[in-house]
């Protein structure tokens, strides 16, 4: 029986992007259909039409998969990594029908953590192109779903810094070119990065938005919060795996420690991965199982979907 794992990815320290280097071969050496989802991205867009963008995807998926490569309906996983992690987390509670298993690498579970709203604790990535602040400040208030990406490589993925062929092969997209807008799209999330906004833009509380109201839209939105206050909604989300690294500084351990739980008090299964001294993005070493972090991270995950979506062989 083949299964379909649809993957939305990243933001929130991943811009939603490309997909992990692993995600391919992993899922495809135990017979998954992996499906890349773009979705239009920041500043353009709010966490709502996200979601609406993963949910439409998820929706084709589950229509056209089976017709087109046989996979089983009734055996969808989503998962992501970092804010696309939160996204696929987000997911879990409300997608109808329900993934049969959320994985969750690296994404952030409470958005009210003191973390996410303190000076930032490394130092944000240089600007790229020769915009300034003000310039930058001035392309955040755009609100033009239209004019939003759903496709950004990080830099570390582009010319000059590796050929362009290595960028089209990674991207899976053989004429991919990028642009200037590509590059200043990059400027725009460190801005958000280095005036730690990235959550006021994608919950649309922008700096002028009371205190109050900014950490009630959060509370609303905040998986943790959501499953901590709510039994049965803790009961009914989905078998997670999460993987997260011990020394990640984006999003602490505590918050995938917390997450896990509360759900295996709800009585809902868990797997998890905490490889030591591993900071935010470390499974991008990872790329076969040649690798340092293949045994420990990613047969776990494809070990605890086979036992969820397949059952005993």
């Amino acid at each position: 029986m083949s299964s379909r794992l649809q993957r939305p990815r990243s933001f929130m320290g991943g811009k939603w992007s490309s997909p992990t280097a692993w995600v391919v071969p992993a899922f495809r050496s135990r017979g998954y259909t992996v499906v890349s989802v773009g979705y239009r991205m920041l500043p353009h867009v709010g966490i709502k039409d996200i979601m609406t963008d993963v949910r439409t995807a998820y929706a084709w998926c589950m229509d056209n998969l089976p017709r087109l490569v046989g996979a089983d309906p009734c055996a969808g996983v989503i998962a992501g990594a970092s804010a696309g992690a939160t996204a696929a987390l987000l997911a879990g509670f409300d997608f109808d029908p329900k993934p049969k298993a959320v994985i969750n690498v690296y994404g952030m579970v409470d958005m009210l953590d003191p973390s996410h709203h303190t000076t930032l604790p490394f130092k944000a990535d240089p600007y790229i192109t020769s915009a300034t602040e003000g310039e930058l400040a001035e392309a955040m208030k755009t609100r033009d779903p239209s004019k939003a990406l759903v496709q950004c490589p990080w830099a570390g993925d582009l010319p000059p810094v590796v050929p362009l062929e290595v960028t089209r092969a990674h991207l899976g997209l053989p004429e991919y070119t990028p642009t200037d807008a590509t590059f200043f799209h990059l400027d725009l999330v460190t801005y958000m990065v280095k005036k730690r906004i990235m959550l006021r833009t994608v919950f649309r509380c922008d700096e002028t938005a009371d205190d109050s109201v900014f950490r009630a839209t959060l509370r609303a939105w905040n998986p943790l919060d959501r499953l901590a206050n709510d039994v049965e909604v803790a009961r009914a989300y989905p078998p997670t795996f999460i993987l997260h690294g011990s020394a990640d500084q984006f999003v602490p351990l505590h918050e995938a420690t917390k997450m896990a739980a509360i759900l295996r008090r709800a009585g809902v299964a868990v797997g998890e991965a905490y490889p030591e001294g591993m900071d935010h993005c470390f499974d991008w070493a990872i790329g076969s199982p040649k690798d340092e972090g293949w045994v420990e991270c990613v047969i776990p995950m494809l070990d605890f979907l086979d036992a969820h979506l397949r059952g005993p062989t």
